[in-house]
């Protein structure tokens, strides 16, 4: 079994997360996926000193699938460069990682 990934995005509200989220989940990409709102990020941008309200986006997905949820959020996200970061979730118990397998492992072929 393919162990469970978490992915984690900065989005600019919840709406955004949300809309992101829904299309992953409809497209069997991922297995679950958390919204934080109220999260504030300080950063530089183009010599700048930002502090920006922003959603958290918590994405649970298979390893093997952490390539395509990648490229999808880059696709659907409106930052110029979005902040997506994996992280390997080891510890994951038996019945959620077989649990996330299920949702996003490849379907059976249909007779």
């Amino acid at each position: 079994m393919d162990h469970v990934s978490l992915l984690y995005c900065t989005t600019p509200d919840p709406q955004t997360a949300e809309t992101i989220a829904s299309t992953l989940l409809d497209e069997a990409l991922i297995a679950c996926a958390n919204i934080l709102p109220g999260s504030t990020s300080l950063y530089l941008w183009k010599g700048q000193r930002e502090r920006t309200s922003e959603a958290l986006l918590l994405i649970k997905t298979s390893a093997a699938r952490v390539p395509e949820v990648k490229k999808r959020v880059l696709e659907l996200h409106p930052y110029e460069t979005p902040c997506v970061l994996e992280f390997r979730a080891d510890g994951a118990s038996d019945a959620f990682a077989a649990w996330v397998s299920d949702l996003t492992g490849p379907k059976p072929a249909q007779p």
